[in-house]
């Protein structure tokens, strides 16, 4: 019981540090657009893994963004929350829709890697979506990968993500928590995450092998 109670207030605390507000973000600084553009590079493969960045030189440490566009940026998170903003990629979610991958403020430090959605026709920004992120502290540690692939085969690309943390229970024994969860690009936007148990996709998204 002792287990379960601290396994559940590891999840809330790790699901609080990874939302984001469900709404707009709003019109964008044309200046930031630009900047975005400027420092990201385009991911154009049929897969694209996305990992919280080891190191600043890591690829999803990315570029620094001018902190003259933080009101913006820092719009959709929880006030007080310390840390950089950085992009590092962008990609083709649909004709219509780019996503820039931004490394931004999360529990500690900025060790989260959020799909900032540009719509073109709108002009305006969607809020951004949490697609990796690690952290830890003393005994338990989180992390989750994320992979930009058309599962449903309707030629865009949805989100999976692999949710994994560790923790030391009262016997000082490490015990392990491990999700599969899929959310698909419908009309403009993400489906809510639906947990997965889908054998062939488990056995695909494994985040130690798509880090080698």
């Amino acid at each position: 019981m002792r287990n379960q109670l601290f396994c559940a207030g590891i999840l809330a605390s790790m699901l609080a540090a990874c939302q984001v507000a469900g709404r707009d973000v709003g019109m964008p600084h044309e200046d930031l657009l630009g900047e975005l553009n400027q420092k990201s590079s385009i991911l154009t493969r049929d897969t694209i893994h996305v990992a919280s960045a080891v190191s600043p030189e890591d690829g999803y440490g990315g570029a620094k963004i001018d902190s003259g566009h933080y009101d913006i940026l820092r719009k959709p998170y929880q006030e007080g929350k310390i840390g950089g903003f950085y992009v590092s990629y962008r990609v083709r979610l649909e004709p219509g829709h780019t996503g820039y991958l931004l490394r931004v403020p999360s529990r500690y430090t900025s060790s989260g890697i959020d799909l900032w959605i540009y719509g073109e026709d709108s002009e305006s920004w969607m809020a951004p979506v949490r697609v990796a992120d690690a952290f830890g502290g003393g005994s338990w540690q989180y992390a989750m990968d994320g992979w930009l692939v058309d599962v449903d085969g309707d030629q865009d690309r949805d989100l999976v993500q692999r949710r994994r943390f560790w923790w030391t229970n009262h016997a000082f024994e490490e015990d392990q928590a491990d999700s599969l969860l899929v959310s698909l690009w419908q009309g403009a936007t993400f489906t809510e995450p639906r947990l997965s148990h889908d054998t062939a996709l488990l056995s695909i998204f494994l985040p130690d092998r798509w880090r080698r």
